[in-house]
């Protein structure tokens, strides 16, 4: 550096010493992660492995993935998966069991109103974001929105990693022509009393996030809800099988709150079922996350597999195969949705418009819906 000051030498080489800085401090997190994710799945299959509770009603496409996609990856790791909904909640057992010291659960994953209405209140849960670790997950670009999304106000514990725009119904082809329904206030009509059944909105599950929606149109959806409970002789089930069961077999016409998941699985062994898109009904829809949302319980006796399962669920691949499994949208922009109906995704830009009712804000309002439903169905 001839004919250059040695202060401005210095300068330069100072420069160029903090750009090295830079650039390794840069590259070290992607260093340190892989480091630390090794010790993770080390500490992990130590454990042997990991205890999952799924309130949603899962199918069995999307509980063969949880057990035996899982295992492929860490044949180390036994997944022990269990399945509620429908008829039964597995959150008494949950909460009965923590009250006589017993913690046997590391991961929760299904719907929203059963981690926000009975887990978060009783503190059963662990904030699920420093479980994050692969750099696919954490990365917000790969998620809609660009953010990962969460169904707590605070953001903290119940991660929402897919769902759909909620089909209004679903029927059976064979009694009805669904070009005759492009409004709820069509299931008003008299030639549909007695022929639909509807999920029982009084438990969690679809039939309620149908009726939250029906009932956040205000005095407009009471008064459709009085007249709909009251004259239209609607059947009651808590169980998502029984009421496509019925469907397929011409028991009845219309099934509302369906469960997607069953649904995909009968049809795909060729009953007679099919449904309507948020697109063929004149009325907004509501966004449900489903079967799609995942927690981290507190005082997990694995927590290193609960890390493991938490990053391999929501992966790139996994999710893609979820979604497959499911027929339902995932919250990741870099899975496919090719195989779903266009009617299912959320579009960006009608977020607004959409109720989205897999939030706390709305999951709250279930008490206040119980009292109003329990007038209306004797």
């Amino acid at each position: 550096m001839c004919g250059v000051s040695l202060h401005v030498q210095l300068i330069f080489v100072l420069t160029v010493i903090g750009m090295t800085g830079l650039v390794s401090a840069a590259e070290a997190p992607k260093a340190n992660w892989k480091a630390e994710w090794d010790k993770v799945v080390a500490a992990a299959k130590k454990e042997g492995r990991v205890v999952v509770a799924e309130s949603g009603g899962a199918g069995a496409e999307t509980r063969r993935l949880y057990v035996e996609g899982f295992q492929k990856q860490f044949p180390e790791i036994r997944v022990d998966l269990t399945v509620s909904g429908g008829e039964g909640s597995i959150a008494p057992r949950i909460l009965t069991e923590r009250k006589a010291g017993r913690f046997e659960w590391d991961v929760l994953t299904g719907g929203t109103t059963t981690p926000i209405e009975y887990f978060l209140p009783a503190g059963v849960l662990d904030p699920i974001r420093p479980t994050l670790m692969l750099p696919e997950v954490i990365d917000p670009s790969k998620w809609f929105g660009g953010q990962i999304d969460f169904a707590d106000k605070g953001g903290n514990y119940v991660l929402v990693f897919g769902g759909y725009v909620k089909p209004p119904f679903a029927f059976n082809p064979k009694l009805v022509n669904k070009k005759e329904i492009d409004s709820y206030w069509d299931l008003l009509e008299p030639k549909w009393k007695g022929k639909t059944v509807l999920h029982d909105p009084r438990r969690p599950g679809s039939g309620l996030a149908t009726v939250t929606f029906w009932y956040g149109w205000g005095e407009k959806g009471k008064e459709f809800l009085r007249h709909y409970l009251t004259e239209q002789d609607v059947k009651l089930t808590g169980n998502y099988r029984q009421q496509l069961e019925w469907l397929a077999r011409g028991d009845y016409a219309i099934g509302i709150g369906h469960n997607n998941s069953v649904m995909q699985e009968f049809v795909t062994k060729g009953l007679p079922l099919a449904q309507v898109t948020a697109d063929d009904i004149k009325e907004a829809n509501y966004v449900t996350a489903a079967i799609a949302s995942v927690s981290l319980v507190n005082r997990a006796p694995r927590p290193n597999a609960a890390k493991v399962f938490i990053n391999w669920l929501l992966s790139k691949e996994t999710l893609t195969a979820w979604s497959k499994a499911t027929g339902f949208w995932s919250r990741r922009t870099d899975v496919s949705h090719d195989h779903l109906d266009p009617g299912l995704i959320p579009k960006l830009e009608k977020m607004s418009s959409y109720q989205l009712n897999y939030k706390e804000e709305w999951v709250e309002k279930r008490v206040e819906i119980g009292k109003f439903l329990n007038k209306l169905i004797k």
